[in-house]
């Protein structure tokens, strides 16, 4: 904000809910405390900048940091290039640098899924969202930008042809978390999937090639589970997929599991899917596979697979989920990767949350208005 005739204007527009203290031998900073909570807010005016913390060396070493010389990341050159694509109409700017992504996940997530979300931090450098909030909606559109490195996740992917994200006729009504992406035979092949497709001949852009266009990660429980997580691509020849999944099941000793009108069969490689696709698909350890017409779907055990052929078997996909229908309107027909969220499962207080158990218990102050959104 430059005009600091504004900020005097938020302090006094604040002073209606909070009691706001001078902070002493501060200029333009204030405290700001609610009646009743012992928690202050930390807010000041500070060379054309807000800044406000409920954490008071933070907040300081904040203030500290802008007026030293010390290189920033406004001084980034991928930055500069992203901050000339914001819009100038809308309610706000939101900026994503993936290179921290990490260490911010580090003090919010549980231990036990550091490794599955690591992969965020190699996913782009950043990303600029222009944000209009709508009566019932919020509108996020922008533009990420990758450096010159060629190691981010979004690298194999650009360029690509647009997907339809047909996979959404298929999957759980009840789907919770969906990252659907064009297939590209330039993933980076890792651990030593190479030596197991060798066991039946093929190598992996062998196999790559017989599947078309998406490939999707897909869950509907906590994100602790493994039973509620599955890898779904579409195969460009059904019947040659199955015959050499079938000879790389013999070939890994997999074994056979029979339910109803359905044969499962496992792949005995754990690392089979995120040494092929990434490690966004790290979730999928154990390798248990069944085909829906075109679509050839990977679960973690038997159970899982059963969990998933029910909700198809029943019509009880997503597509057809009067709630998908809204956030579905606003898919763009040009994308080649879809992320679908529902902000509502991150407030599991429980040990299958996400998010540690303070940081959880801290976001349930919020539970009414994150319950409102059905998804992102």
């Amino acid at each position: 904000i430059h005009d600091k005739k504004r900020f005097n204007r938020i302090i006094e527009v604040l002073e209606g809910n909070y009691i706001v203290y001078p902070e002493k031998g501060k200029k333009n900073s204030f405290r700001l405390v609610k009646e009743g909570d012992i928690k202050e807010l930390h807010l000041g005016y500070h060379r054309g900048l807000i800044i406000m913390s409920y954490d008071a060396r933070l907040y300081q070493r904040s203030i500290e940091s802008l007026a030293s010389k010390a290189s920033h990341f406004s001084q980034d050159n991928d930055f500069m290039a992203l901050q000339e694509t914001g819009g100038s109409k809308v309610d706000a700017h939101l900026y994503l640098n993936y290179k921290q992504m990490g260490t911010m996940l580090s003090h919010l997530a549980n231990n036990q899924f550091w490794e599955p979300l690591s992969w965020l931090g190699q996913f782009a450098s950043w990303s600029e969202l222009d944000i209009q909030i709508k009566q019932r909606e919020l509108l996020l559109t922008g533009f990420t930008i990758v450096d010159s490195t060629g190691r981010h996740f979004l690298d194999p992917i650009n360029g690509l042809q647009h997907i339809e994200h047909d996979v959404v006729n298929i999957i759980p009504f009840n789907t919770n978390l969906l990252l659907s992406m064009g297939l590209s035979k330039n993933f980076p092949k890792g651990g030593s999937v190479s030596k197991i497709l060798a066991k039946i001949k093929v190598d992996p852009n062998d196999l790559l090639g017989h599947f078309e266009g998406e490939i999707a990660l897909v869950g509907n429980g906590s994100f602790s589970a493994t039973d509620n997580y599955w890898f779904v691509a579409k195969a460009s020849d059904a019947e040659k997929l199955r015959h050499l999944l079938g000879e790389l099941s013999k070939a890994t000793n997999g074994k056979i599991a029979n339910h109803g009108k359905y044969r499962y069969r496992q792949v005995k490689y754990d690392k089979l899917i995120p040494d092929l696709f990434g490690k966004a698909f790290s979730k999928m350890t154990n390798n248990w596979y069944v085909f829906l017409g075109e679509y050839v779907i990977f679960g973690n055990s038997p159970q899982s697979l059963t969990n998933f052929t029910r909700y198809y078997d029943t019509g009880k996909t997503l597509d057809l989920y009067e709630g998908f229908e809204e956030v579905s309107d606003n898919i763009s027909e040009s994308s080649n990767l879809l992320l679908l969220l529902k902000p509502r499962d991150l407030l599991d207080n429980g040990s299958n949350t996400l998010l540690d158990t303070a940081t959880a218990r801290k976001l349930q102050n919020y539970s009414t208005s994150i319950n409102n959104l059905q998804g992102m």
